[in-house]
Order: structure tokens, then C-alpha cells, then sequence
């Protein structure tokens, strides 16, 4: 029998691939189920690591020459075959964090939506003033909603 310190590439991607679909769900649910360290508060205490790493992602522009790997017909295969099948579960899956934002969001926006109706919008000027001005209100009334 041949010994085989590394598998050929097709074996190999075969027998990740075939571990992957037998158990892949099991272990990953499992995994989340039982984490090593508390998630959030760990997240907390290493901000300071995590601002310095994107600092270091930016100043090499490293997330770039990421991109320049990849095609958009890539990305496009990979939101056509991966994302379009998780989006109605997604959204289905949190219908009571839907229905908390819409309940808590609307009237927001309707009351910037009434404000910027009492504007004049007969001149470019007036029209520029009413975009402004709501784009201005999203701004403000979001980043108070979002503090709330």
C-alpha cells in the first residue's frame, strides 16, 4: 500500500468536501452552541487589537489587493448561488426584528417625510433645500435612534 503524506488535490478536496456534508451543520451549530470565551464581552476587550488591525488593513491596503483577486462574475455567482438561497430564511427567520424596526423606524420617518413636505420645491434651489433637508433628517433622527 503507498503512503501518502498529502493527498492528491481531488482526494483531498473529496474528503473535506464529504466530512463537510456529514457532519458540517452538526458541528458547526455545536460550535456556536458552546463557545470558548464569553462572545460579546471578548469582542469588548479587544477592541483596541481589533481598531489597530483594520488601521494596518488600511494602511497597506491590504482589503484592495484582496479584492483585485477576485471577479465580479465571482462575487455575482456567489450572491446568485449562496446568498439568494439564505435571504428569505434570513429575513423570515427574525420577522420579530422586522416588525420591532418597522414599528420603531416608521413614524421616524414619516415626521421627517412631513417636514420636508412643508418646504417649497418650485425652484432647483428649493428643490435642492428639500433633498438636503431630509437627507440631513434621516442623518439626525438615525444616529438618535440608533443611541436610543
Amino acid at each position: 500500500m503507498p503512503v501518502e503524506r498529502v493527498k492528491p488535490p481531488e482526494k483531498w478536496i473529496k474528503k473535506q468536501l464529504g466530512n463537510l456534508s456529514a457532519v458540517g451543520e452538526t458541528n458547526y451549530k455545536e460550535g456556536v452552541l458552546t463557545p470558548k470565551r464569553p462572545i460579546v464581552a471578548t469582542s469588548i476587550a479587544k477592541e483596541d487589537k481589533f481598531a489597530n488591525q483594520m488601521r494596518k488593513v488600511i494602511e497597506t491596503k491590504a482589503r484592495v489587493e484582496g479584492l483585485k483577486g477576485v471577479s465580479d462574475d465571482a462575487v455575482i455567482a456567489a450572491a446568485v448561488n449562496i446568498g439568494a438561497k439564505r435571504l428569505v430564511p434570513a429575513v423570515t427567520e427574525r420577522e420579530a426584528k422586522v416588525r420591532k424596526f418597522v414599528t420603531n423606524w416608521q413614524p421616524i420617518l414619516a415626521s421627517i417625510e412631513a417636514e420636508v413636505d412643508t418646504k417649497p420645491d418650485t425652484t432647483d434651489a428649493e428643490r435642492e433645500a428639500r433633498m438636503l433637508a431630509n437627507l440631513r433628517g434621516l442623518k439626525a433622527k438615525a444616529r438618535a435612534w440608533k443611541k436610543g
